[in-house]
């Protein structure tokens, strides 16, 4: 690991460098009886764990010399996680008609219940 202190950074004399980092999530240990992996097949868009290729292909990328324009970001190496995960929403997809019919149900009822009270 080089460590660079920030007087250094902003010196005249390493004008060009780029930090920035490289952030996979967090690796989960596996529950007893579970197989490696298989929560990242479950809650993954992607529906499987990343690879060590595709971060080292990142890492190359980003220490290649087409790469200077970019500086200080953040780069998310998790399937899509993060876009799925975001606003909590992708345990949904699995709901079948009569779970998205009695949350439409209970919606409609709270609903009126503001619309009576405003009255």
């Amino acid at each position: 690991m080089i460590i660079i202190s920030r007087q250094e950074i902003f010196s005249n004399r390493l004008k060009d460098l780029h930090s920035g980092v490289i952030a996979p999530f967090p690796e989960k240990r596996t529950k007893s009886g579970e197989a490696g992996g298989e929560r990242s097949r479950l809650n993954n868009p992607q529906m499987r764990p990343g690879t060590m290729r595709e971060l080292q292909n990142l890492a190359s990328f980003l220490m290649s010399g087409g790469c200077d324009w970019l500086s200080g970001q953040s780069i998310y190496m998790d399937g899509a996680a993060y876009l799925a995960h975001g606003g909590n929403f992708y345990g949904l997809r699995e709901w079948d008609d009569a779970q998205w019919q009695m949350a439409r149900e209970r919606i409609e009822a709270h609903n009126a219940q503001d619309r009576a009270k405003r009255l």
